[in-house]
């Protein structure tokens, strides 16, 4: 190419995208850098030419010079491409381990996939070839959304494989082929703007004119703040039949395919969101011409389409109406989706995008991997979807081979578990599409519903009470039957015998019946808790007429109003006096009867109907008035039956009647245990403590209870605090009218066998519907115990909008049938008709279901689980905020008891307010516990107002009172403590350390984000301020109002500002003509000894002790030289990675002048371990010149010198200890290596000297003076001072432990590379849990790993009292030590003794404790502990080691050296095995060891059995040991 580069406006459709990278990059800069990438890599197998393929590929990009352009950013962008590039294709050779050599291919596919371009420099494609062994390669092919779509892939792998071809001379280079080598026309394009584009976009606005901002779908979690990208994708076949019926089914519709993919993805989210009125994206592909479909580019745009779901619309009407929405996108699809924005000025959200929010597509393309040859087959290598452009997106895939729907969602929003239903959902309306003529309503299609409609057993398993038999009836027969069983007794005492209560009630009857009482009509009970209430029960029953119990501690307005609503007009009271106070209160005329009256004659029963009223009850209404709930005989005789069987209530069991008279559950305490000829235990006082209760239920020989949730979860807690036995007789605990949370049940179950039933149901419903037995062993249990199954001959349906059965695994609205629902709410006609509803689903005419208002899902398992109510979502600022989320977060919190979230109305929006109990004995610090949940949940789920209450509002049957919660007091929030001088200064250490300022002085260091490395720095820093304290303190004192107060005035900070004391590169200095010989007396080297010593380093600049790790590594060198031992080596492919290599090197060399690290040797003299700084070190630069080589001649001479590298320990007396080598490849392409000595300059320096390297290299490269900021002084490495105390210390750490070395019997025949490394990985949600317990828990990722080493290890040696190796940083205790170059660090013995019988979180607690322990001698050699433990220089005294990387390298550091093409690196050590693990963010693994001493097979098992630990560690700390030990065993053996 001459003359100006090729220049093209950006099409509509390429400002859309390089705008959404843009604005991903601005609110995701950590997650949305992959967004826009495609990946296009193969899985190559055979005989394939590197050489030919990296000419295939540059040649591509001539032929396709889209692939190599790059934004020229102005009032108008434009793609510009400037000429030829030399594409770097780095060779990297991982088949020296092939047992792990696809994982790692793996790792660094993703990593190249997630990697972003720089949009401003192209090519927009990078290349790696990747090789597993000789004839099995990945080729790395990742090419940016901006230049490639899905369509464009046909033609590169086309082109790439007759290109390899043609140049492989496999094909005749004839005149056919010529043409290969000519470059299509992208830049040529008609870029003018289309005559018809003002009517295209008049076309849009009216479509969209008035249409929804967006869509609620069915997530799992609210929308978060900022938005998000990351994502999965779930793949589900299409069976093939279906399919082809669908097809079959177009013709006959007149419409293609996609017409009804998209018709079906239209119903269900309509059905899941009750919006009837949707817009869903659709893309298009944009191309208009031949030339276009044979064009590599950008084309596809996202077509908005608008369609409206109506109630009574066929199939045919949606097909109709999706028909003419597709043809007319096709019609007027020229217009760029960011330009549609614009021009109907949509308001732009960080919550979610415009105007579309989900996706539906159809690809009918079948890609074909490219053809490279004979014997060559290449195939598409996928990695993990790990974005989502949109937040649901369904694109269909039609290959040759078989159909599949692939479903793209964001993971920030659902889970993958509610993405499966959705899938299988759709699949059932296809199935339901297809199976139509046309003429069917929408309405009537079924999405796979079937699995959540759940019917209780049909027959009972065993003998069952007469469930056609009124429930006075059976007591009457129980009471002749048993006439002297007890049939009920107080706590206090006082027995009634079935005898006793039947005269009572027929007494009572009689009376009441005198009265007026009868059929139809309600009795008023105002009573109090008792045997009286017993007998006012059953006499009303008797009579005919209907109870209802009235609280009197309700205000009287709200009683007059329960009074007036029930209609009644007799009421019972305890004595006359009662019933005085009571008609004065109420202010209605009654007729009053008391309990003490005479008159009655114990007449017979009456005739009791089925269909009868028994009882009405009042449950909160909307209206702000009580809302009477009417039921009838037959439903509470049913009820009573089933319940009985449920709970295998016989005649021995004693119900505790606990709850209020007027809650529904006090008829669950008594009907069905008095029918069955039972005992009730009757509390006249219910307030009262879980501990008194017992001694009630001990007593009384209670053997079943029924509590509120949490009521029982207090209980829990209580025994938890205080373990003791419950009552023997106590055999089942029934829970309900609230949420039950799997933490408590779990504190229950660890201290009891007593089963929980979690019990569901409302007063609609009668009591209990809906059971489930928890049980903590059920790992799936998630954070709130399930709601269960139907009992016998209840139903419980999960239904639409449209009142279909949704599919299991996704959530609809509960729905209860059955012949235990209530009659009616009395005197309010159309509040029943809404809620009691006829039911579709039972065949049999009549029968009716109720509408709960709660949302529930049916789980994997098949049974139901509550997600929260229809009616408990506010918007807050515009989000979804589920009030039970808000909960559940805040009762997280170590110090919270109980909570209730509430919402009130602002202007225009809402506010959370959370009412809060403290544990008992506890204090809450609301400051606090608002952090906790900054951490946890989005900003705007954060309540605004916590308001710490004493108890929470209940009524006498323990349900919530809100209208009883209190206003919170409006303003500013309360100041945290105050903080002294000293605890400011520390603060702002703190704030700097972790990135953040929301810190307080009452924070826990660890629980904030910090760990070990981070408390390094923060204990660095607080030193040079003048308070000189160490890691273990940390450790021992985790914030930083404890550590002050630890220390107290002992501190004294002396924060200044002082100078950056920098060296400016180059700068000219005075030189002094005085000589003066290096200082050694600090050395005790004198005399003649010194004068040999200085002879022998002539340019000696200073003379210092090596360090500890340092002398270290001189004996390992003398004594166990290992082959590349101490070598640190980086090999990079850096072509086309706008390095330029000259400027490089003299970056480098200026490094060595500036480092003294890198200009220092190590030597022993008379026994003298030292380190010499010298003046004059020259960087070794080797330059070989591999042009006309060609690629694989390049990285065969690559591949020999660094088996030199490998081949040959570091060499502690080189002046220089920076050798750098650089391949000259030709028209700017080279490789470079670099390698060092590790004793000279460990990991921790590496991100020091990487920003002075990048500075200088472009500084010089642009000409510039380069100024570095001077780095410390290392001076003298800090020694051990007191050896005394450090070798007791370390002799008595280290007795009697057992002395196994893991590579101690050597491996036979080892052959290939001396030395191999294997990598493994842990998800990175995985991680993010892992993460999650170690904070929860108080320990570091180090702890975790360290015991995770640990028990792998002590498998591996069969032994459960071990020793390895440790690397600490050396920097804790010395000023600025973060930034010091050199090698700082030190390997610590760690001995691990496994107890089996402890919980993972106490025995890990104590490893911690032990290191904490450990570093106040951090700063012994291993030499000195190995010769005090009496282990000869020549032998060692553990051969293994655990490295984690928590050394500062910041993003933009990851990201230059990783542009720079990484091929291959290695940092062999002194031991036999090491396992060096990084923690972000997806758990790194990485063992290398020596061949001739463990297998490679035997290193993977280690390296296995130490991410499995980790893994089973994410699920939890609580397990005892010994079980990870068993799985650990186990496994070994599967395997």
């Amino acid at each position: 190419m001459t003359g100006a580069p090729d220049r093209a406006p950006l099409t509509p459709s390429q400002l859309g995208l390089w705008f959404g990278e843009l604005w991903e990059r601005e609110v995701q800069p950590d997650g949305g850098a992959a967004l826009y990438h495609i990946n296009t890599s193969l899985r190559v197998r055979g005989p394939l030419d590197a050489g030919v393929l990296h000419r295939a590929l540059t040649a591509l990009l001539d032929r396709h010079p889209v692939l190599r352009g790059h934004v020229v950013p102005g009032e108008r962008p434009v793609l510009e491409d400037t000429g030829p590039v030399v594409l770097a294709m780095p060779v990297v050779d991982f088949s020296h381990s092939p047992r792990t050599a696809l994982d790692m291919a793996r790792a660094r596919l993703a990593h190249e996939v997630g990697r972003p371009f720089d949009l401003s420099r192209g090519p927009l494609l990078r290349a790696a070839l990747l090789r597993l062994s000789a004839d099995d390669h990945v080729l790395v092919l990742v090419v940016h959304h901006l230049v490639c779509d899905g369509l464009s892939l046909r033609v590169l792998y086309r082109d790439l494989g007759r290109l390899y071809r043609v140049l492989a001379a496999e094909t005749p280079a004839d005149e056919t082929w010529e043409v290969l080598f000519l470059p299509t026309s992208w830049f040529g394009r008609d870029t003018t703007v289309p005559a018809d584009r003002e009517e295209a976009l008049r076309y849009w606005e009216e479509l969209l004119r008035g249409a929804p901002e967006v869509i609620e779908l069915p997530a799992d979690r609210p929308r978060p703040e900022g938005g998000g990208s990351a994502g999965r994708a779930l793949r589900r076949v299409v069976p093939s039949g279906l399919w082809q019926r669908l097809v079959g089914a177009c013709g006959r519709w007149r419409v293609t395919p996609y017409m009804v993919v998209l018709a079906a993805y239209a119903v269900l989210l309509a059905r899941l969101t009750g919006q009837r009125d949707l817009v869903i994206g659709s893309p298009s592909s944009g191309r208009t011409s031949m030339d276009d479909a044979d064009t590599i580019g950008m084309f596809v745009t996202t077509a908005p389409l608008r369609l409206r779901v109506g109630a009574g619309d066929t199939v045919h009407d949606l097909l109709g109406q999706v028909r003419s929405r597709v043809l007319e996108a096709m019609r007027y699809g020229g217009v760029g989706f960011e330009e549609l924005v614009d021009r109907l000025q949509v308001p732009r959200s960080t919550v979610y995008a415009p105007i579309v929010q989900v996706l539906c597509g159809l690809d009918q393309l079948d890609v074909i991997a490219p053809e490279f040859g004979p014997g060559v087959v290449a195939e598409r290598m996928a990695t993990p979807c790990t974005n989502a452009k949109f937040e649901l997106g369904l694109g269909v895939e039609v290959t040759a081979g078989e159909v599949v729907a692939d479903w793209e969602y964001r993971t920030d929003l659902f889970d993958e578990s509610t993405v499966a239903a959705l899938a299988d959902a759709y699949l059932a309306l296809l199935e339901s599409f297809v199976a139509d003529g046309g003429d069917g309503l929408v309405r009537d299609l079924d999405a796979g519903g079937n699995g959540s409609l759940l019917f209780g057993p049909a027959q009972p398993e065993g003998p069952v009470l007469p469930t056609r038999v009124p429930v006075p009836v059976q007591i009457a027969e129980r009471a002749a039957l048993s006439p002297g069983a007890i049939a009920a007794r107080t706590d206090r005492g006082v027995e009634v015998t079935y005898r006793e209560l039947d005269d009572r009630a027929r007494s009572l009857a009689t009376r009441l019946r005198r009265a007026g009482a009868g059929p139809e009509e309600a009795v008023l009970l105002a009573l109090p808790r008792g045997v009286g209430w017993a007998v006012a029960v059953l006499g009303t029953w008797y009579a005919g007429a209907a109870v209802v119990p009235l609280d009197l501690s309700l205000p009287d307005q709200r009683l007059r109003a329960m009074t007036e609503a029930a209609g009644v007009r007799i009421g019972l009271a305890e004595s006359p006096e009662a019933a005085k106070t009571i008609a004065k209160r109420l202010d209605i005329d009654l007729d009053w009867l008391d309990l003490d009256g005479t008159g009655g004659d114990g007449a017979e029963v009456p005739d009791v109907q089925l269909k009868a009223l028994a009882y009405v009850l009042f449950t909160s209404g909307s209206t702000g008035l009580p809302k009477p709930v009417a039921v009838a005989h037959d439903a509470l005789a049913f009820y009573a039956g089933i319940f009985a069987e449920r709970l295998a209530i016989t005649a021995d069991d004693v119900f505790l009647q606990f709850s209020a008279l007027t809650f529904d559950v006090c008829f669950e305490e008594t009907v069905p245990v008095w029918c069955l000829g039972g005992s009730v235990l009757l509390l006249e006082d219910n307030k009262i403590a879980p501990v008194d209760l017992e001694r009630v239920l001990a007593d009384g020989g209670g053997t079943l209870a029924d509590f509120t949730s949490s009521y029982w979860a207090e209980w829990a807690r209580d025994l938890e605090r205080r373990p003791r036995p419950l009552p023997p007789a106590l055999r089942t605990v029934v829970i309900g009218a609230e949420a039950g949370y799997v933490a408590d049940l779990k504190r229950w179950s660890e201290r009891t066998n007593v089963p929980v039933v979690n019990a569901y149901g409302l007063t609609e419903t009668l009591i209990t519907s809906i059971t489930h037995t928890g049980s903590v062993s059920d790992g799936r249990l998630g954070p709130v115990v399930p709601i269960g199954l139907p009992m016998r001959g209840m139903r419980g349906y999960v239904l639409d909008t449209e009142l279909w059965p949704v599919a299991p695994g996704l959530a609809g609205e509960l729905y209860v049938a059955g012949p235990a629902l209530a009659r009616e709410y009395p005197g309010l006609p159309a509040a029943t008709a809404e809620r009691f509803l006829p039911d579709p689903f039972a065949g049999v005419a009549g029968a009716r279901m109720y509408r709960t208002g709660d949302r529930a899902k049916v789980d994997a398992d098949g049974v139901l689980r509550f997600v929260g109510r229809v009616d408990g979502q506010i918007k807050v600022r515009g989000h979804r905020v589920e009030l039970r989320e808000v909960e559940v977060a805040v009762a997280a919190h170590p110090d919270v008891e109980e909570v209730v979230a509430r919402a009130v109305r602002t202007e225009g929006s809402h506010e959370v307010i959370a009412y809060v109990v403290a544990r008992p004995g506890g204090t809450l610090d609301t400051d606090d516990l608002r952090r906790f949940l900054v951490q946890r949940i989005p900003g705007y789920q954060v309540p605004a107002y916590l308001v710490e209450l004493a108890e929470l509002p209940r009524t006498a049957g323990g349900k919530l009172v809100p209208s009883a919660l209190p206003e919170p007091v409006r303003g500013p929030r309360p100041e945290a403590a105050p903080v002294d001088a000293t605890q400011a200064a520390l603060l702002r250490i703190w704030w700097e350390v972790l990135g953040r300022d929301d810190v307080s002085a009452d924070d826990n260091f660890f629980a904030v984000g910090g760990n070990s490395i981070s408390s390094i720095r923060m204990v660095s820093l607080a030193r040079a301020a003048g308070m000189p304290f160490t890691v273990r303190d940390v450790f021992a004192h985790q914030s930083v109002r404890e550590l002050a107060e630890a220390f107290g005035a002992a501190w004294a900070p002396q924060v200044s500002a002082g100078d950056l004391r920098e060296t400016p590169v180059g700068s000219h200095r005075p030189i002094s003509r005085e000589f003066r010989l290096p200082d050694t007396a600090h050395l005790g080297i004198e005399g003649a000894s010194r004068a040999a010593l200085l002879a022998g380093v002539i340019d000696a600049e200073r003379i210092e002790p090596a360090g500890p790790m340092q002398r270290w590594g001189l004996n390992r060198l003398r004594n166990q030289p290992r082959p590349g031992m101490y070598r640190v080596y980086e090999a990079f492919d850096v072509t086309g990675a706008g390095v330029d290599v000259d400027a490089l090197v003299l970056a480098w060399n200026a490094l060595v002048e500036h480092h003294p690290a890198l200009r220092t040797s190590l030597r022993t003299h008379d026994g003298v371990d030292l380190r010499v700084v010298h003046r004059n070190a020259a960087l070794p630069v080797r330059r070989v010149d591999l042009r006309g080589h060609g690629t694989a001649g390049a990285v065969l001479a690559l591949d020999r010198y660094l088996s030199t590298v490998r081949s040959s320990p570091a060499d502690p007396l080189r002046r220089c200890q920076v050798e750098l080598t650089v391949f000259d490849l030709g028209d700017g392409a080279a490789y470079l290596v670099w390698d060092y000595c590790y004793l000279n300059l460990d990991g921790w320096s590496f991100s020091a000297l990487l920003r002075d390297l990048f500075d200088l290299h472009d500084g010089f490269r642009a000409g510039e003076p380069v100024t570095l900021a001077a780095r410390p002084e290392l001076g003298t490495i800090r020694q051990e001072s007191d050896l005394a105390a450090a070798r007791s210390y370390w002799t008595g750490r280290l007795a009697g432990a057992p002395h196994r070395l893991l590579g101690a019997d050597g491996v036979a025949g080892s052959s290939g590379r001396a030395h191999a490394d294997q990598r493994a990985w842990l998800p990175a949600e995985r991680t993010a849990l892992l993460n999650q317990r170690a904070a929860e828990a108080g320990v570091t990722l180090h702890t975790l790993v360290q015991g995770a080493y640990a028990i792998a290890l002590g498998h591996a040696l069969a032994t459960g009292d071990l020793v390895f190796g440790t690397v600490v940083s050396g920097r804790a205790d010395t000023d600025d030590g973060q930034d010091a170059v050199g090698c700082l660090n030190n390997r610590l013995p760690c001995r691990v003794v496994i107890d089996g019988a402890a919980t993972c979180a106490d025995w890990l607690r104590g490893l911690q404790a032990d290191h904490a322990d450990a570093t106040r001698y951090e700063h012994v050699s291993p030499l000195d502990v190995q010769r005090w433990c009496g282990i000869d220089d020549a032998d060692r005294l553990y051969d293994t080691e655990i490295v984690v990387e928590n050394f500062p390298f910041d993003g933009r550091l990851q990201s230059r050296l990783a542009s720079w093409n990484p091929i291959a690196n290695g940092s062999p050590g002194d031991e036999t095995l090491r396992l060096v693990v990084w923690p972000d963010p997806a758990l790194l693994l990485k063992v290398s060891h020596y061949r001739e001493h463990v297998s490679d097979e035997r290193a993977v098992h280690l390296l296995h059995h130490v991410r499995r630990v980790l893994d089973t560690l994410a699920d939890g700390l609580d397990r005892p040991v010994a079980s990870i030990q068993l799985e650990i065993q186990l496994d070994e053996e599967c395997s």
